[in-house]
């Protein structure tokens, strides 16, 4: 008795199988998402104060929407910033200040206590005129203080 099996040609095997990869991908890119997944976006920009780049401090985004958190960057030596935020309206606040001598307790002799280096209403929520709105895409904040 001789059996006789179907034999597919090898292209129609390969093409077969790069279906599947493909069906494979697509279900995986279904399932695990793309990009944004956590529902933050980035934002990026520069401080500059007097034209000048700020070069340490931070840059917080304090939310006009009591049921979002807020979200805090450290601004670099080039003045430039980055985090990632949920999409909504914000309050930008800035804070710069001196550095404390690590060396030396508030009650030592030639303490000096940090000191903001701009205008302080950037840094109070309540007197702070900057504001932002974060949206679903890369997001661009330069603050000139």
């Amino acid at each position: 008795m001789r059996l006789v099996m179907d034999r597919k040609p090898a292209s129609a095997c390969r093409i077969l199988s790069l279906a599947k990869l493909l069906l494979i991908g697509l279900f995986l890119s279904a399932v695990l998402g793309c990009g944004e997944s956590d529902g933050n976006y980035p934002v990026r920009g520069t401080v500059t104060h007097q034209g000048q780049p700020v070069p340490h401090g931070t840059v917080m985004l304090n939310p006009t929407d009591t049921g979002m958190s807020s979200v805090t960057g450290r601004i670099g030596s080039d003045g430039t910033f980055e985090m990632r935020a949920a999409p909504g309206q914000y309050k930008v606040l800035v804070t710069v200040m001196t550095e404390a001598d690590p060396d030396l307790e508030p009650d030592d002799p030639g303490y000096e206590p940090p000191r903001s280096l701009i205008p302080e209403q950037y840094s109070n929520p309540l007197d702070t005129p900057l504001e932002t709105t974060v949206e679903e895409q890369e997001n661009t904040l330069d603050l000139e203080l």
